[in-house]
């Protein structure tokens, strides 16, 4: 009896793990998916601007709710200690390759490098990213995509014989 409960209560565990395994996966997956943006987005300002903390605090205001929760901490962090601390503090909470990308050129601004071309580049790789991750979701539903190509198609035909039958119509008054 002894060992029926916990293997039951060994099971739940690992569902339970297995639950927050997945909640931290996908709000990593969510993160992850607006990183071109934010990417971007600090190219952009760097040229005008190079405070980090004014760059993070800007673009917390158009920053999703995942990723604008991890800024608002670190922005908190930022006020309080060092600067560089609260960005590895973020790098680590993340756990992303692409975010540790970011870091990286956030630290050398702060170090007084200038980071201009390495956002420009960074940003280019991560629209390649970007861009092959939605060809695999994509790929992953091809017959819903086959449903609605072919309704598409469907209707380019229909407009065309539409047209064609009004301007036969109108054309055969003139021969009678």
């Amino acid at each position: 009896k002894f060992s029926i409960r916990f293997l039951f209560r060994a099971v739940q565990l690992r569902q339970a793990d297995n639950k927050a395994f997945d909640l931290v996966k996908k709000r990593k997956k969510l993160i992850e998916a607006e990183l071109p943006r934010f990417c971007i987005s600090i190219g952009q300002s760097i040229a005008t601007d190079r405070d980090v903390l004014k760059l993070l605090v800007s673009y917390r205001r158009i920053a999703g709710p995942n990723l604008g929760a991890e800024l608002d901490t670190t922005i908190a962090d930022m006020r309080t200690g060092n600067y560089e601390n609260a960005l590895l503090h973020l790098q680590n909470r993340v756990g992303s390759t692409m975010l540790s990308d970011i870091i990286r050129g956030l630290i050398g601004t702060l170090r007084g490098d200038d980071q201009q071309m390495y956002f420009k580049m960074l940003s280019f790789d991560m629209r390649q990213i970007e861009q092959n991750n939605l060809k695999k979701e994509a790929a992953k539903r091809p017959k819903q995509m086959q449903k609605y190509s072919m309704m598409m198609l469907f209707c380019i035909l229909l407009i065309y014989v539409v047209v064609l039958s009004i301007e036969v119509i109108g054309s055969l008054g003139a021969f009678f």
